[in-house]
């Protein structure tokens, strides 16, 4: 019941979904980054803040990332799962419109 842009839909959120998903994993390897700099003996408090103004930076970046396709993903699919319901049910009704008048004597529709 899906047409070819029902399938780039379906696709394009699933993409999202996963790009989506990598938010969490990429926040553990930046915060162990950011735990990383408070190390006092091979950096100056100045290196340490530049580095951290850098994290923040990225953290921002992937946050905003992260919004966007979640976004982006519950969107596509809405729109998917709309459009196929649509088509379903309009084929539904037809079908029902095509019986001879007897089967409805014994069929619930």
């Amino acid at each position: 019941m899906s047409t070819t842009l029902d399938h780039f839909l379906r696709w394009g959120g699933w993409i999202s979904a996963f790009i989506t998903g990598l938010g969490m994993p990429s926040f553990v390897f930046l915060i162990g980054d950011a735990i990383d700099t408070f190390n006092p003996r091979e950096s100056t408090p100045q290196d340490m803040l530049d580095e951290i103004k850098m994290l923040a930076l990225i953290f921002t970046l992937i946050g905003v990332g992260v919004w966007v396709f979640a976004y982006s993903y519950y969107t596509l699919l809405l729109i998917f799962a709309e459009r196929v319901t649509k088509r379903t049910r309009v084929e539904y009704l037809k079908s029902i419109l095509k019986q001879d008048c007897s089967w409805f004597d014994t069929t619930n529709p």
